[in-house]
């Protein structure tokens, strides 16, 4: 993918939302596609590398149980590796986050009830940062290790670096239960 060409993948079956994040995604200077449903969504990613996806949880209308949102991270991971995706839900739960975040590659997962133009744009500038500008196999050297911090007792540490005070508290939470030392950022 060129310097020039910036790709966003918008994956949200409201017509609504649809518009607001890819006007939003166009003012930040990328072109963007739009899904309604997984299906959709597979076909660009297969089509055209993409250095954002922004993807709703709940891709099935009316039935706000349908969970596609996660089929299409994991084939953002598989289809696209460089692509950094964010998980957009009306419906989200410290289960959910979690889950999007560890099992499925999500950059971080947002809430639509409090979404905000400006805490928006400030996170796809840090996705964006985080994104490849090329795409190009990785060195050998330079492959990702998985690595678990630890402290001198033995015991691993988390940083948890989150805005929003209630998901930082229910995250540190949630690690800490799982046997983690949290600093908080």
């Amino acid at each position: 993918m060129s310097r020039e060409e910036r790709r966003a993948l918008v994956v949200e079956d409201e017509r609504s939302w649809q518009s607001i994040l890819t006007e939003i995604l166009t003012d930040v200077g990328l072109c963007v596609d739009t899904a309604s449903n997984l299906e959709e969504a597979v076909a660009l990613l297969r089509a055209v590398p993409h250095r954002l996806a922004v993807v709703d949880l709940s891709l099935g209308g009316a039935d706000h149980r349908n969970q596609d949102g996660l089929a299409v991270l994991d084939a953002v991971r598989q289809l696209d590796p460089g692509c950094v995706a964010i998980l957009l839900t009306g419906f989200a739960t410290v289960e959910l986050a979690v889950s999007a975040l560890t099992e499925h590659g999500a950059f971080t997962c947002l809430r639509k009830e409090t979404f905000r133009r400006r805490h928006f744009r400030e996170v796809i500038e840090r996705a964006l940062a985080r994104a490849p500008l090329v795409e190009a196999p990785p060195a050998e050297s330079a492959r990702a290790q998985p690595v678990a911090a630890e402290c001198a007792d033995g015991q691993p540490a988390a940083l948890l670096v989150e805005d929003d005070a209630g998901w930082q508290r229910l995250l540190a939470e949630l690690l800490a239960e799982a046997g983690y030392r949290v600093c908080t950022a």
